[in-house]
């Protein structure tokens, strides 16, 4: 008869001199770890055990946040850059390893209107397209930045996520100082999108039960916060929301708060959702230029001209269409079909 974990454990443990009070207090530890479906780690090293390449000094500089992070910026489209941490090839793996084998297993913990940084499931799409459904042909719409949202997130709040895990203090406080640089969700580490989801199910769940009373609409796409309504809908005060921002550590960038009517261009994340769900105008003219300019001036000349700096023009220009034709699959594949009939000289 094939033993259980749990009797092999307290064989091993009676072996090597543990208490009995020791043991069954390991077992439940375990217990509530394996009922979240999550690794047991008991102490700091035996996490580290899970990496034997990764010398343990190495392991020790990553909770120091020592050397283990580029830092660097990019430009945000609408002015402005945004700071990238991105973590170095070990901590990253470990990053990784974190993401795979605790947030992943914990994605029912995720509230149902968050749609962004979602992994990918037939049965549960989430990302920008399904996001802007939610509010397609709204009679009114409100939309709602956070400020610095990852740094908004701190040490103490992932911490308090491990721990509500199951993790005792220790480990989470190992698991936490992985996962952020300088006592905050760094943007560039594998683990913040998912952290970031899971940690903001509170303020998802106030603003559901907001939009419960209002009879509207609310998503979260990332930093994006959503409202819309139609006839039957009252429309919540910026006073409430804006209330519901600041309760949860977070700060509205008021600048970029939009309130728009049917009878204006409304978008969300990046879509028009006036009449149905469309790229924008602009953005599919623009593609359609690209592709014309291709074929009539011939890409070395058009690239010579028109994108000096870009590099990658050709991937450039298939990622645009390829992001088209999810949105809208027919005028999608008929930039591909005139993408494919482009000499390449290739």
């Amino acid at each position: 008869m094939e033993q259980t974990w749990e009797s092999l454990f307290s064989e091993q443990a009676g072996i090597e001199g543990h208490s009995q009070q020791y043991i069954s207090e390991c077992l439940a530890y375990a217990g509530i770890l394996h009922s979240h479906n999550v690794p047991v780690i008991f102490d700091k090293l035996h996490f580290f055990s899970f990496f034997p390449d990764i010398k343990k000094g190495r392991m020790e500089m990553f909770l120091l946040n020592l050397c283990c992070y580029k830092n660097y910026s990019i430009k945000k489209k609408a002015g402005g850059v945004r700071m990238i941490s991105a973590p170095y090839s070990d901590l990253k793996r470990v990053q990784r390893w974190v993401y795979e084998n605790i947030l992943l297993k914990d994605l029912s913990s995720v509230s149902p209107c968050a749609e962004g940084f979602m992994p990918k499931d037939k049965d549960d799409i989430r990302n920008i397209v399904t996001n802007a459904r939610r509010h397609a042909r709204s009679k009114w719409l409100i939309n709602v930045d956070i400020q610095n949202f990852f740094d908004s997130i701190k040490y103490d709040s992932v911490w308090e996520y491990f721990s509500k895990l199951g993790y005792e203090k220790e480990v989470a406080d190992v698991l936490a100082k992985i996962c952020t640089y300088q006592f905050r969700l760094p943007q560039g580490a594998p683990t913040s999108p998912m952290l970031s989801n899971l940690i903001v199910r509170s303020m998802d769940d106030a603003f559901v039960e907001l939009a419960s009373k209002c009879k509207c609409f609310y998503s979260r796409y990332a930093d994006d916060i959503t409202l819309s309504g139609n006839s039957d809908s009252i429309m919540p005060s910026m006073r409430d929301i804006y209330q519901i921002v600041y309760a949860h550590h977070f700060r509205p960038n008021k600048k970029k708060t939009k309130i728009s009517f049917s009878c204006d261009r409304q978008m969300v994340t990046g879509l028009t959702i006036t009449d149905g769900v469309h790229v924008p105008k602009k953005y599919r003219k623009d593609v359609w230029k690209e592709l014309y300019c291709c074929k009539k001036f011939g890409v070395a000349s058009h690239i010579a001209y028109r994108h000096p700096d870009q590099g990658m023009y050709r991937y450039w220009l298939l990622g645009r269409i390829m992001f088209i034709k999810s949105v809208e699959p027919e005028c999608g594949e008929k930039m591909l079909q005139e993408f494919n009939s482009i000499n390449w000289g290739i």
